[in-house]
């Protein structure tokens, strides 16, 4: 009989030791996953720079030569600062406005030379791509951004494409409402991507201590398959030191549960995309459950009788159900972060893309087709974003929440979290090949731009409650 209750007991306590084991492996391959998306930063694009072999069988000198008689073309159709210099009313704007004007296209132009011309001088006040992107609305929206005051128009020019549309078909009075909640500051480019700095000896040391902790859990996993055996036998052979056998069985299995926390506390430790609050509050939680533990551990260590120590086990036991469920919180608050990382910089990147855009049509390149490919980007992060949003807002309420209801929510956090992320991937695919059209269509050194690495200051943009995004480097 004790003999069948000892195999029972063990085979609760393996399953529950190891459980966390195997899910921690799946929550590490997702989120390696989510730091390869991290790549759709500047480098996705290296790979393109070869050139493509022309599809329409043109050598490639002819191809050049028609590319850029094209692009003269193009220039040649737009208003020059002379042009606009007679017109009546193009000719009262400062130089520097004309200059802005003679950079678009002509399709751009003509919408904007069909406004007033107060209105043409409050939005040629903005940035040259910042004023291209705002000329891609009709010209019904552009009366009513004009209408807007300078800080107003600057703070919706710093918006990505698809929240600028968004923003755009507003009331008039919604509009400036939501632009209220805008705010756009400027900070030096090593703090991009980061809720907070931490010292690069800290952050190796704390990715050191996560693999050893790893290492040393699945070395306690090992012992305890040995152990199991171990204690089977002795239970078999009514061996006097059962006792010690299962209290050692005991403490290996609380070992292996606080390998695993003592894991999710170094990650947390090392990563720069959870808000210094927020770390500091799950690692006292962690600390509070290894305390709890290592009394557990204690209880069992002292057990004088057999029952003691099955007594002891039983109690880590029930205490399992509730450390699984912080377990896949803390794990979610990772996934959570790679997340939010990525969508930040992706949104920089659309920025950079907008910026290279402008650039290659003031040379008369046609990027009418990149725009478009350049507009899907922007809805795939968009799409994301509110993913990312949904999965703040579960994950939020999931703290109010305890024992299965709050697992059940922490889940669907969970499930949000991936499925931004998936679209994450895709937008990254779609990036790919944006930067494989700028080079195909003469833009290489756009290109590298977009996947140049930025340094000096920043201008960032708040939207509400969300994360900041990286708008406008000021000084490369």
């Amino acid at each position: 009989m004790l003999m069948k209750q000892i195999a029972v007991f063990v085979a609760i306590l393996l399953v529950l030791s190891i459980s966390a084991v195997a899910e921690e492996g799946s929550d590490n391959a997702e989120t390696r996953d989510a730091d390869t998306a991290v790549s759709v930063r500047a480098d996705v694009g290296s790979d393109t720079s070869n050139k493509e072999k022309d599809d329409t069988g043109t050598p490639a000198r002819q191809r050049a030569e028609r590319m850029q008689n094209e692009q003269k073309q193009r220039v040649a159709e737009r208003r020059t600062l002379a042009d606009m210099k007679k017109d009546e009313k193009l000719r009262e704007l400062q130089k520097e406005h004309m200059e802005k004007l003679a950079q678009l296209s002509r399709e751009r132009q003509e919408k904007l030379e069909s406004l007033q011309k107060d209105q043409i001088e409050r939005l040629t006040e903005v940035k040259e791509e910042r004023l291209r992107k705002m000329a891609g609305l009709d010209k019904e929206q552009l009366e009513k951004i004009a209408a807007l005051d300078k800080a107003q128009i600057e703070r919706l020019a710093a918006l990505d494409r698809t929240r600028l549309r968004e923003y755009s078909g507003l009331s008039e009075e919604q509009l400036k409402e939501r632009l209220e909640k805008v705010k756009v500051k400027r900070i030096d480019a090593a703090q991009l991507f980061k809720e907070r700095i931490i010292m690069k000896e800290k952050v190796e040391a704390a990715r050191q201590m996560e693999q050893q902790a790893k290492e040393q859990r699945t070395e306690l996993k090992t012992e305890l398959k040995a152990k199991r055996e171990q204690l089977l036998q002795a239970a078999r052979d009514n061996n006097p030191e059962l006792l010690d056998h299962l209290k050692r069985y005991i403490t290996n299995a609380i070992d292996i549960a606080i390998k695993h926390l003592e894991l999710i506390k170094e990650k947390i430790a090392a990563h720069e995309n959870i808000p210094e609050a927020e770390a500091q509050e799950i690692t006292a939680q962690i600390d509070e459950r290894i305390t709890s533990l290592n009394g557990l551990k204690a209880k069992v260590q002292v057990a004088a009788t057999v029952a003691d120590a099955k007594a002891a086990g039983r109690e880590f036991a029930s205490s399992w159900k509730d450390l699984k469920i912080k377990f896949r919180r803390d794990e979610t608050t990772l996934i959570r972060a790679n997340v939010h990382e990525i969508i930040e910089r992706s949104e920089h990147l659309e920025s950079k893309l907008d910026k290279a855009l402008a650039k290659m049509e003031e040379k008369g390149i046609d990027v009418s087709g990149i725009d478009e490919q350049v507009d899907a980007f922007s809805a795939k992060i968009a799409e994301a974003r509110e993913k990312f949003k949904a999965s703040q807002d579960l994950f939020a309420a999931a703290k109010e929440m305890t024992g299965e209801e709050g697992a059940a929510k922490v889940q669907e956090a969970r499930a949000a979290a991936k499925e931004a992320h998936q679209l994450l991937k895709e937008a990254h695919e779609l990036l790919k090949t944006i930067l494989a059209s700028l080079r195909q269509s003469g833009g290489e050194s756009e290109a590298d731009d977009v996947e140049a690495q930025e340094t000096g200051e920043v201008e960032v943009v708040e939207v509400e409650a969300e994360a900041e995004v990286e708008v406008e480097v000021e000084n490369e």
